[in-house]
């Protein structure tokens, strides 16, 4: 099983794959010259030996010019999570600083009987965020009774101070600032198991919980009323009620919009987490705003299956990525990409706004293999990139770019671990007609 995590810079796509139970290592590719070489640069969890009992996984998270690997490693009983942080300055090419292991990290007095109660506590899980000053490490605790087995958890958000300018230059690089506490998790998810989800921007911190319906809600928190609080509970600010299914995207800065969709009911709302009013609905399929006539209907053929992917937030503006699946012809499913954009306007200047009209990213249809595949999906001010790993642990990515007026053609790179074969597929394709919206 291989997955894949990655982030982007506006010259490189950066790649963690883990490989079954071996974290593998860094691999950077130039997204301007996709078919250029890659580079790899090995991690903390590269000099972890092969456990066949044992479970690996890896995320990236970067802000500005500071990326942290997130390596964690588990046994197939679900116990013993190993978490492991590399911090590194991506200000040229990538630079490892630091390393830390997480327990290392975490004060003693969380893991107090005071705080957890009587029983066997065991970390289960693990979210982090970055922002322009803050990386906030939530960990969920996981309490086995001893008479019972009976299962409890324990949450808490870890407030640490990081430099994002220039990290490698910060000598007091990763200082605790505040703990959270929450209160006790009653719920335990869909599955019968509390996992960690939290999303950040400058201004909230939320935190994704579950209800007794087990029904997603994001409370939220001003940041700056965390810090100064002497309580160290969380009061949440406003919490806000997600069907199943539904994804919570906060736009970075210190903006109050928060941008919700549901991909299994195609709907996209943006509130106002002052008012806690909406400031826009919209039908995805359709791409209508709901309560508004509209005369132009996007799909009308049956045999074109919709999936809604993601939503990013770029430039004061929604930028909303769709997959569009083809009837199945008897090879590997074949996709389209399309993005649409949504202007949330502004309260004093100008009302909200939906484009309604469908570009294509890429002018040709990609293959998608259906087993164990992995994907993820990045879109800032440069463009998208989108990376895709298969069964055989070939991983492709692909690149639009916003900025270039030139439509240039090019070629994705792609590279396959642990083995001799390196080949080359897909197409780089400039879309000039995006960059309207960032001039």
């Amino acid at each position: 099983m291989y997955q894949v995590s990655s982030c982007t810079t506006p010259s490189k796509v950066i790649i963690l794959k883990t490989l079954l139970g071996r974290h593998g290592p860094i691999t950077v590719i130039d997204r301007l010259k996709p078919d250029s070489p890659t580079k790899t640069y090995e991690t903390p969890g590269c000099k972890s030996k092969f456990e066949n009992n044992r479970v690996a996984y890896g995320t990236l998270h970067k802000y500005n010019h500071l990326m942290v690997a997130n390596e964690r490693s588990w046994s197939q009983e679900m116990e013993d999570l190993n978490v492991v942080f590399s911090f590194w300055d991506m200000r040229d090419e990538p630079l490892l600083f630091k390393e830390e292991n997480l327990m290392d990290m975490l004060p003693s007095a969380i893991w107090s009987k005071q705080e957890l109660g009587e029983g066997h506590a065991n970390l289960a899980d693990i979210d982090i965020e970055i922002s322009s000053g803050l990386m906030a490490v939530h960990i969920v605790i996981k309490i086995t009774s001893d008479e019972t087995q009976d299962e409890t958890f324990r949450s808490f958000t870890l407030l640490y101070g990081v430099n994002t300018a220039e990290p490698s230059q910060d000598q007091d690089i990763f200082h605790l600032r505040k703990i959270v506490k929450h209160l006790e998790d009653a719920c335990c998810g869909i599955f019968q198991k509390c996992w960690a989800e939290i999303c950040m921007n400058e201004k909230y911190l939320i935190r994704c919980n579950f209800d007794e319906n087990k029904d997603p809600i994001l409370e939220v928190s001003v940041i700056d009323t965390l810090l100064s609080s002497v309580d160290t509970k969380s009061s949440a600010k406003t919490a806000v009620r997600l069907s199943f299914g539904g994804c919570g995207r906060l736009e970075p800065g210190m903006s109050d919009r928060l941008a919700i969709f549901n991909y299994l009911e195609h709907s996209l709302t943006i509130i106002d987490l002052v008012t806690t009013k909406s400031i826009i609905t919209i039908d995805t399929i359709q791409w209508s705003i709901i309560g508004q006539p509209s005369e132009k209907k996007c799909f009308t053929d049956p045999k074109i299956k919709i999936f809604d992917i993601n939503v990013f937030w770029c430039c004061g503006n929604l930028l909303f990525l769709q997959r569009q699946g083809f009837p199945y012809t008897g090879t590997e499913p074949q996709w389209a990409f399309k993005v649409s954009i949504v202007d949330p306007g502004d309260i004093d200047k100008r009302a909200a706004n939906v484009k309604t009209e469908f570009k294509e990213i890429w002018d040709f249809r990609i293959g998608f293999p259906w087993l164990f595949a992995n994907e993820d999906f990045h879109i800032d001010f440069m463009g998208i990139a989108y990376v895709v790993s298969d069964y055989d642990g070939i991983t492709t990515v692909h690149c639009s770019q916003f900025h270039n007026e030139n439509a240039y053609k090019g070629e994705s790179a792609a590279f396959a671990e642990a083995s001799n074969k390196n080949f080359v597929s897909g197409l780089l394709i400039f879309y000039y007609h995006i960059l309207r919206i960032y001039q």
